[in-house]
């Protein structure tokens, strides 16, 4: 149940609370949750800079990079075991360079498709924003509707008290049974005086108005994004197992990290770009075995 939505039934006095109450003292392995009327929205907003190194990377007000147990300074020993690592795995390592020109080619797409409709897109997401808080609001508000009549009614009418009294020892000992059929059926009667009725919930979305349905080119991004998220996925499975040969040391996390930061050189070098969050050491390790570094690790 949402936090929201519990307020509301918590809000309103003694008659709320003894249902309330009745609920809890199911078996919690028993209780089953009523979901929100809507699902949250989970629109992933993109910008043109997608595609680029990790935050800070290129920025031109960023500082010297920070070392800890994850982030390791890119040595010429730790360069040369990347390199070898690559190199003795060059059965794993051949299907990265396709891959990975696979995916900036993917990238390319989804950055022109976000500078042409970007703006389009963005204010599209903003509109179901605003559409999904109005419902929000909507339903918040029916439900506090519903629940000051229960309180009221409750107080005066001894029939309505009888009906969720026996309403709640029947859920408890259905819950205490494990019996979910009988559990939706009484949850149904139990929450049917308080939650918006679907009558409730229409009356909000006709004022509220219709989600506005995804563009093309949000359908678009949103595939190319997933296409992407694939390779990437790939190219960590290639670079897991060239771990496994041999990492100079280096643990996972470590190992990923590094490879991450070495990529992003390269693609920020190629895109013309001053170095930043590496020190003048990495630079030079770096340049040194540049060459290597593209070819074995295909970027």
């Amino acid at each position: 149940m949402s936090r929201h939505r519990t307020f509301a039934w918590m809000k309103y006095g003694s008659a709320i609370m003894a249902l309330a109450l009745a609920f809890t003292a199911a078996p919690a392995s028993a209780r089953i949750g009523i979901g929100n009327p809507v699902k949250k929205m989970k629109d992933k907003i993109q910008n043109k800079a997608e595609g680029k190194a990790a935050p800070g990377a290129d920025d031109a007000s960023a500082g010297p990079p920070t070392f800890d147990d994850v982030t390791l300074e890119l040595t010429d020993a730790r360069i040369a075991g990347i390199i070898d690592a690559y190199q003795k795995s060059k059965k794993f390592a051949a299907g990265r360079a396709p891959l990975n020109a696979k995916r900036t080619q993917l990238m390319d797409e989804r950055n022109k498709l976000n500078d042409k409709e970007g703006d389009r897109m963005r204010e599209l997401r903003g509109k179901r924003g605003d559409v999904e808080e109005c419902y929000q609001g909507g339903y918040r508000a029916a439900a506090d509707k519903k629940a000051e009549d229960y309180k009221n009614r409750a107080l005066s009418d001894p029939a309505l008290r009888d009906k969720f009294t026996k309403a709640a020892m029947q859920y408890n000992e259905a819950a205490a049974k494990g019996d979910s059929s009988a559990i939706q059926k009484l949850q149904a009667i139990l929450t049917g005086e308080i939650l918006p009725s679907k009558e409730d919930s229409a009356a909000v979305r006709a004022k509220c108005g219709p989600m506005p349905p995804k563009s093309a080119a949000e359908i678009k991004d949103e595939q190319l994004s997933k296409d992407i998220d694939a390779i990437d996925e790939q190219i960590r499975g290639i670079d897991e197992e060239v771990s496994k040969v041999g990492n100079g040391g280096l643990n996972p996390q470590q190992w990923g990290t590094a490879l991450e930061r070495i990529q992003q050189y390269v693609q920020g070098k190629k895109a013309k770009k001053e170095p930043k969050m590496y020190t003048d050491q990495e630079i030079r390790a770096i340049e040194k075995r540049l060459a290597e570094l593209e070819e074995a690790m295909g970027i």
